[in-house]
C-alpha cells in the first residue's frame, strides 16, 4: 500500500526545515514532485530503489501525457526533461513488460478509452 502525500510530508519534516514544497500542487492523487521534494526524497532513503524511465520528445510535450503520468503514478515521482524518475519497484516491473514508459503510456491511453 503505498503512502498519502500528507504521511509522506510528515515522514520528511525533519529533513525539510524550511518547509519548502515536496509536491507540485495540492490535489490528492497528484505525486509529481518538486526539485527539492525529489531530492528530499533520495536523500531520506524513504525508498530502496530509484527507477528511470524515459519519455519520448513526442510524448513528453504532449499534455495528456502529463495527465497520463498522474493517473499511473500513484507514489511521488519526478520530471526532468524527457527523464522521469520514481520509486515505485511494482510500477517499474509494469513498464518493463511494455518495453519503457512510452510503450506504458500509450497503454494506458487505450485502456483509458475503453472504459470511458
Amino acid at each position: 500500500m503505498s503512502s498519502t502525500k500528507e504521511q509522506i510530508e510528515t515522514l520528511l519534516v525533519s529533513l525539510n526545515p524550511k518547509k519548502l514544497e515536496i509536491f507540485k500542487t495540492k490535489k490528492e492523487n497528484d505525486y509529481s514532485l518538486t526539485q527539492h521534494g525529489y531530492m528530499t526524497i533520495t536523500l531520506s532513503k524513504m525508498y530502496s530503489s530509484i527507477f528511470i524511465a524515459t519519455l519520448g520528445k513526442e510524448e513528453i510535450q504532449a499534455p495528456s501525457t502529463l495527465i497520463s503520468l498522474k493517473k499511473i503514478f500513484e507514489s511521488p515521482y519526478f520530471i526532468k526533461g524527457r527523464k522521469v524518475f520514481y520509486f515505485d519497484e511494482i510500477l517499474h516491473a509494469e513498464i518493463c513488460v511494455y518495453g519503457g514508459l512510452s510503450e506504458y503510456v500509450k497503454h494506458q491511453k487505450t485502456v483509458d478509452k475503453v472504459n470511458h
